[in-house]
């Protein structure tokens, strides 16, 4: 399995657990861990499709406290979302 396979299935396990957590702000921090594995599959896409392992500038992953604009429907698209 792929490094980026591997950060999707992080993404979509943390994604299904916030669709079953009650407290909101359990909910919002599973989403947010969630949407920085998609964002770690992306870079290392985008690194393997230039054939680098240097990323050219620092990204951190920033997400903001509140959650807003995070639902949890749809957080993995089905770009992201495949069987292994």
């Amino acid at each position: 399995m792929s490094t980026w396979s591997q950060y999707l299935n992080k993404a979509n396990g943390c994604a299904d657990a916030a669709k079953k957590a009650r407290d909101p702000a359990e909910r919002v921090a599973l989403l947010q861990v969630s949407q920085c594995f998609i964002l770690l599959a992306d870079y290392v896409a985008a690194r393997q499709e230039h054939g680098t392992a240097h990323r050219d500038e620092q990204r951190p992953c920033h997400l903001t406290a509140s959650g807003e604009g995070l639902s949890g429907e749809g957080l993995v698209s089905s770009k992201y979302r495949h069987d292994c």
